[in-house]
């Protein structure tokens, strides 16, 4: 759509690239967090983080220290490091 193609344009110009689902469209996902990892940026709804009340205060806190990590790379750490489901931990 146009719409999608304008929104792909915007981003594109301000350096954003996203990894959540909507990518980049949601204009309501909540707070926006780049990955440490993947350096991809997601929305907190997006990645089912609850941006309300005193979490809301901690998603900020991710957004500006650089620490939030998406699913993906969590999971990808963490079978690096031996935890995963095949290795029944």
């Amino acid at each position: 759509s146009k719409y999608a193609d304008y929104l792909d344009q915007k981003n594109a110009a301000r350096g954003l690239r996203w990894g959540c689902r909507c990518k980049g469209w949601n204009q309501k996902g909540g707070v926006p967090l780049r990955c440490r990892g993947c350096e991809l940026w997601f929305h907190a709804k997006c990645e089912r983080l609850d941006d309300r009340g005193e979490l809301r205060d901690e998603l900020h806190r991710l957004a500006a220290d650089g620490t939030f990590e998406c699913t993906a790379c969590e999971t990808a750490r963490l079978a690096e490091a031996g935890f995963g489901p095949e290795a029944g931990r």
